[in-house]
């Protein structure tokens, strides 16, 4: 969910204007959306899990051209929405390109101290980038990417992680599609940290992934009906099977 307000100005012309926002934003990040029927796959990826799902700040937008904006805009952290966990503010810089129905892309840098001052690993900079774009390959096939990547030196080390996410869909008929899905995570955590994503039952996991194939059938604009196999997997004990 979004809570906010916008000014717009015709700083630079009428094609190009400046707009200004403060407020309750959803994360720039991925091509997966929170509602289930703008998803390609019924079940959102392990990519689509770790990413910071909402941020509070201000942004700066400008319209470069038809398909480009360029934003910038300070922000209380990741998911810091009601309370923020150490006084430092995050930064977050984005380029969105956008032709119709033929594809889009994006990529953003965030920067910031995320942890609570009170954390072990202490309160240092992590670095972010994301990157994803979907292209129509034909009128009934198309596919996307997602990257999703960052490090943090803290007081115990580095922690780093890097994931991406492989997606096509096919449109059977203009009321059918089949989709496929593939993504893993790995990440990288010095000894007595914790892990950014994972809880502490996951023990000994470093890699995660997930593959999933999606019949979506949908015979009215208010009517959908999706059959998904899904199989996850990882390199310890977090699926159940050893827990």
């Amino acid at each position: 969910a979004e809570a906010n307000v916008a000014w717009r100005a015709p700083v630079f012309g009428e094609n190009h204007p400046l707009t200004l926002e403060a407020g309750l934003f959803v994360t720039p990040f991925g091509p997966e959306n929170f509602a289930v029927h703008d998803n390609w796959s019924w079940s959102p990826s392990n990519i689509f899990s770790i990413l910071p799902f909402q941020l509070t700040g201000a942004r700066l937008g400008l319209r470069v051209s038809p398909s480009l904006t360029v934003r910038g805009g300070i922000y209380s952290g990741w998911d810091q929405v009601l309370q923020d966990r150490n006084g430092f503010r995050t930064g977050l810089f984005s380029l969105e390109y956008d032709r119709g129905e033929l594809g889009y892309a994006g990529v953003s840098y965030m920067v910031g101290v995320e942890r609570a001052d009170a954390d072990r690993e202490g309160p240092w900079t992590r670095h972010s980038i994301d990157a994803f774009g979907e292209y129509a390959i034909t009128s009934r096939l198309s596919v996307r990417g997602h990257f999703f990547g960052g490090i943090e030196p803290n007081r115990l080390g580095l922690t780093a992680w890097a994931a991406g996410a492989l997606y096509a869909r096919v449109k059977i008929f203009a009321w059918m599609a089949f989709a496929v899905r593939g993504d893993l995570v790995r990440e990288w955590v010095p000894t007595g940290s914790a892990s950014l994503f994972l809880t502490p039952r996951a023990r000994g996991v470093s890699t995660f992934g997930s593959a999933t194939a999606t019949l979506d059938i949908r015979p009215h604009r208010n009517l959908a009906f999706t059959i998904e196999y899904r199989h996850d997997h990882a390199d310890g004990s977090f699926y159940y099977r050893g827990v």
